[in-house]
C-alpha cells in the first residue's frame, strides 16, 4: 500500500487517496469511521443507554463511533467520561430490572384460542410464558453479575468477610515466619493419649 509517510514533521502518516481506494476495497467498503468526541455525542450516547439502547446498537448510527472508540474513551476518562459511562450503564441496569417486573407481570398474552369443531378452547400459551421467562432469567443473570451486591442471590456479610480477611492475614503472616524459620522447627504431638 502506497503511503506518505512525514512523521518526523507533523507525526501523522498520510495515507494517498490510492492507498484508501485499496483498503477499501480489501476491507470490503467498510472503512472505520472518525468520530471524534464531543460533549453532545458523549450525551447522546449515555442517555441512550441510560434509556436502555445496547452500545452496539447506539454505535451502528452512521454519526457516532464505534464501540472500540466509546471504549476508549472510558478506559482513558476523555473528559470525565469513564464516570459518567458508569452511571449511565448503572441506570440502565436498574431499567433493566424494572423490565423484569414489567415483563413477569404482563398475562396479557399468556393465553390463546384455540378453534375446534366442538367449540373454542382456551390454553395457556407455552410459547410466549416460555419466551417471558427465558427474558426475566436473563434479566436476572446479568444484574446478578454486574451488580452483585444489588441483585447478587445472596447479601454477602460484611463482618463475615472481614473476619475472612483477618484469618487469611494471620496465616500469611505465619507462613511468613515459617520461611524466615522464626517458628521453632520442632515438631509438638498433639495427639490425645489414652491411658
Amino acid at each position: 500500500m502506497d503511503m506518505d509517510v512525514d512523521q518526523k514533521a507533523t507525526g501523522h502518516v498520510n495515507i494517498s487517496t490510492a492507498a484508501k481506494k485499496e483498503l477499501a476495497r480489501k476491507t470490503g467498503g467498510k472503512m472505520a469511521r472518525r468520530v471524534y468526541y464531543t460533549e453532545d455525542i458523549a450525551n447522546e450516547i449515555l442517555g441512550r443507554l441510560a434509556e436502555g439502547e445496547t452500545l452496539t446498537s447506539i454505535c451502528a448510527d452512521k454519526h457516532l463511533p464505534t464501540t472500540w472508540a466509546v471504549m476508549d474513551w472510558v478506559r482513558t476518562d476523555k473528559e470525565g467520561f469513564q464516570k459518567r459511562y458508569e452511571e449511565a450503564r448503572k441506570h440502565f441496569f436498574i431499567r433493566l430490572a424494572d423490565e423484569s417486573l414489567d415483563i413477569a407481570d404482563d398475562n396479557s398474552r399468556d393465553w390463546k384460542t384455540i378453534h375446534r369443531r366442538g367449540g373454542d378452547i382456551t390454553v395457556p400459551d407455552t410459547e410466549v410464558v416460555n419466551r417471558s421467562k427465558l427474558r426475566v432469567e436473563q434479566r436476572r443473570w446479568i444484574l446478578s453479575k454486574v451488580l452483585p451486591k444489588e441483585f447478587g442471590d445472596y447479601q454477602q456479610d460484611d463482618k463475615a468477610t472481614e473476619l475472612a480477611a483477618g484469618v487469611m492475614e494471620i496465616i500469611k503472616l505465619v507462613a511468613g515466619m515459617a520461611k524466615q524459620k522464626v517458628i521453632p522447627a520442632e515438631i509438638i504431638d498433639i495427639t490425645p493419649r489414652l491411658e
